[in-house]
């Protein structure tokens, strides 16, 4: 097989499977080696093919669809996403988001669940891990006084907008800040 039908068939290998190869170096203006094809073709005998490889030309990008036509996730909203740590109010449910002292010292997360009236803390429920909600919680989302209100209703206990500590004084649930996240 001479050389331009080595780059034909590459050509119309590409056409059908979905890769990540720059098809300029397929027109044939530089000249690659037998060894280049070769790890060529075996790349691409391991690429997916296309959906319809008649319907979808290589030219042109598979996601090239308008933005407008693409249905969001469930769920999705649109915002900034949660990049310093606080109390969130989302889907009827309060997070904590703090700042890891171990391993990658990253944000992690914590939702409150309901449950029984913990003897050491007089909190009706617990904090528990919960990663996923840094994909979903966004910075409008920071808990609100208001909030703090609804959910001292809802749970008869209240506890700081800031960091999540159950707060013990009238002045401290006034304004819904305990007294050493209000000295900082």
């Amino acid at each position: 097989m001479n050389y331009t039908d080595k780059i034909r068939k590459l050509r119309e290998l590409a056409a059908t499977r979905r890769h990540k190869i720059d098809l300029s170096q397929l027109d044939g203006t530089r000249r690659l080696s037998d060894a280049q094809m070769d790890g060529m073709k075996r790349y691409l005998d391991r690429c997916p093919p296309l959906a319809n490889p008649l319907l979808v030309s290589r030219e042109t990008p598979v996601s090239a669809a308008p933005a407008a036509t693409t249905p969001a996730r469930p769920g999705f909203r649109p915002g900034t996403r949660v990049s310093e740590p606080g109390m969130y109010y989302n889907r009827g449910r309060v997070f904590k988001v703090y700042q890891s002292v171990y391993g990658n010292q990253g944000l992690r997360a914590k939702v409150f669940s309901p449950s029984e009236i913990n003897p050491r803390t007089s909190m009706a429920g617990a904090w528990t891990a919960f990663p996923a909600a840094l994909g979903f919680l966004r910075a409008e989302d920071e808990m609100t006084p208001a909030d703090s209100i609804e959910f001292e209703k809802k749970y008869g206990f209240a506890f700081c907008t800031k960091c999540g500590l159950p707060l013990e004084n009238d002045l401290s649930r006034e304004l819904r800040i305990g007294p050493t996240c209000r000295s900082k």
